[in-house]
């Protein structure tokens, strides 16, 4: 959590996720099952440069709140890629101990060192990562360009709210995925966030985030394969992923999982996504791979699909198949009886808003 400015939150925060396409809100309020989400927006947002981006963006927030019945001022705003860099550093055990401030001050040398633009002013969190028997590092840093989490503090306050939080989108989505299943000590899960530039891996053991990488396309690039395959036009290509999406997975009567023999629009999109999403599921099992390594005695588990790919129709099938892991989405794990969250609006997938209600849940702040 980059908490730049914090102030004394009376009511739960909203949750801001300002993304490309659009802008996403939601509320989380105590619940019957632990949290219970209240409200939810979302607001589209125009593509704008130079000077009119800023309004743009501050329009955007105002309409996207606005729209909402929300309780309070207070907004916790999430902060993506490329904005937010992290970086696994290990080090020696003599450089782990001592004050806070002490290891913040080699945390974020070893993290200056790595930046695409080590000049650039950044803010710097990092926690410690769970203990391991095998050669791990032992620190995740988090580096925030301060840029960024000024545009996001000032666009809010223009719209007449208050950003009492910056957060790291990739420790929201964590929290969201630990309400919406909880995990184990040794267990090691993931959420998968199918954005509109690129798909972003977070995983976990346990309830630490252990891993963030980009880990292939987005959204955007899925429908321009879907326009060129099928000679269809953009507007046509989201109706044939969402509608349509990918042949589904059918039980042979030996257990084993298949596509189904399918000619139709499905196959067609199969066809055109395959080599990415392909791409996609080899890069999340490497990172299952290393995370096993770091943590021998932990075991691989869930993956949450998340973002507004993840409206893609059987997706999660798929990449069960080629994962041989669970692979599900967060209005799936809302029937199940560990689930610790409640959502009841119909107007917005709870995929899409996810990052939202992650931010609105209260967490821990890193060093």
């Amino acid at each position: 959590m980059l908490t730049m400015f914090r102030t004394r939150a009376v009511r739960p925060l909203i949750g801001l996720d300002i993304g490309v396409t659009g802008i996403r809100a939601a509320q989380v309020v105590r619940g019957d099952r632990g949290w219970r989400v209240r409200e939810a927006t979302l607001f589209p947002r125009a593509s704008a440069t130079g000077a009119s981006a800023a309004t743009s963006l501050t329009e955007g927030v105002r309409g996207c709140l606005r729209d909402g019945r929300f309780r309070g001022r207070g907004i916790a705003a999430g902060l993506n890629a490329p904005e937010v860099e992290f970086q696994a550093l290990e080090l020696p055990e003599d450089e782990l101990v001592g004050s806070a401030e002490a290891i913040e001050g080699v945390v974020r040398g070893e993290i200056t060192r790595g930046a695409h633009d080590p000049g650039e002013e950044t803010e710097i969190r990092f926690w410690r990562l769970p203990k391991s028997s095998a050669h791990a590092p032992h620190v995740l840093g988090v580096a925030a360009r301060r840029e960024a989490v000024v545009e996001s503090v000032e666009a809010c306050r223009l719209a007449g709210w208050e950003c009492v939080r910056v957060d790291a989108a990739a420790l929201a989505l964590a929290r969201a995925g630990r309400v919406l299943l909880p995990a184990e000590e040794e267990e090691v899960w993931g959420v998968l966030d199918v954005s509109v530039r690129e798909t972003r891996l977070v995983l976990c053991v346990g309830d630490t985030p252990l891993l963030v990488r980009a880990v292939g396309s987005g959204g955007e690039d899925w429908t321009k394969r879907i326009t060129e395959r099928l000679g269809v036009s953009e507007e046509t290509a989201e109706i044939h992923k969402c509608e349509h999406g990918i042949p589904s997975i059918t039980r042979e009567p030996r257990g084993e999982r298949t596509p189904r023999p399918v000619r139709g629009v499905d196959s067609l999109v199969l066809g055109a996504l395959r080599p990415d999403l392909t791409a996609i599921a080899s890069e999340i099992k490497r990172s299952y791979e290393y995370a096993l390594g770091c943590h021998p005695r932990g075991h691989a588990s869930t993956l949450i699909v998340a973002g507004g790919g993840a409206q893609t129709r059987h997706l999660p099938e798929f990449f069960g198949q080629l994962l041989g892991i669970p692979v599900t989405t967060p209005s799936a794990l809302l029937k199940e009886p560990a689930c610790r969250l409640t959502y009841e609006a119909t107007a917005h997938p709870l995929e899409v808003i996810l990052l939202a209600v992650g931010l609105s849940i209260p967490g821990e702040t890193p060093t």
